[in-house]
């Protein structure tokens, strides 16, 4: 009987380093022979293209929501043997929490939250829209400073409400998941300090002695 692969989940707002540290996980895990696959809750190939054309007609919030869940649920489903490990660099609590501060309704996002499997860690890369707006210096568009809903506001304001109000869904939701782990964001904080405490959740949770009895 085939073993499912065991689900680590990065997520975090604009800015976090979520792909840096997805990067150096793989590597890490890679290293000690595990076979690991990296998916991101945005690149599906069926939907990509629709998910491009959308943002260069401006799509609707509900629509945005919609296209990056299917695009969750295409990679999901797909049949992925002889894979020990799947880092999603973010997964459907990105989804929600997006689909959240853009005021998509509460009925669709629960439904994606039920559909889409339980990771069985998620680790929530925790930045504030002010050290976010710093680290990204002015490399934000359209839809990561939420324009499409702060229209009226100037391109920096829009992005330091749309991110906090992202966070403020982030920490709810993930809250009250027990596999859940929250890794703060400095200034002082290296990527390397990051990386070195993402290693100690997961040897914390013993996952390579816990994936062997799939």
């Amino acid at each position: 009987m085939k073993r499912k692969p065991y689900i680590i989940a990065i997520e975090g707002n604009d800015g976090a380093g979520k792909s840096t540290i997805v990067k150096l996980l793989s590597q890490y895990l890679k290293s000690k022979n595990y076979k690991v696959r990296v998916l991101r809750y945005n690149m599906s190939f069926t939907t990509l293209p629709a998910i491009k054309e959308g943002k260069r007609r401006k799509f609707s919030p509900v629509v945005n929501t919609l296209l990056h869940f299917l695009s969750v649920v295409d990679q999901q489903e797909r049949l992925y043997h002889n894979i020990d490990f799947i880092i999603w660099d973010r997964y459907k609590y990105s989804v929600y929490s997006r689909g959240k501060a853009r005021r998509t309704d509460v009925s669709v996002l629960n439904f994606i939250l039920e559909y889409c499997s339980v990771p069985d860690i998620t680790i929530y890369l925790d930045i504030t829209p002010e050290l976010s707006l710093k680290r990204l210096n002015g490399a934000y568009n359209y839809w990561e400073s939420g324009q499409d809903i702060y229209p009226h506001l100037s391109k920096e304001k829009s992005f330091l409400k749309f991110q906090n109000n992202v966070r403020e869904e982030f920490i709810k939701i993930l809250s009250k998941n027990d596999n859940s782990f929250f890794i703060n964001i400095s200034d002082e904080r290296t990527k390397r300090d990051i990386f070195s405490e993402c290693v100690n959740i997961l040897k914390k949770s013993e996952i390579e002695r816990n994936i062997w009895k799939r």
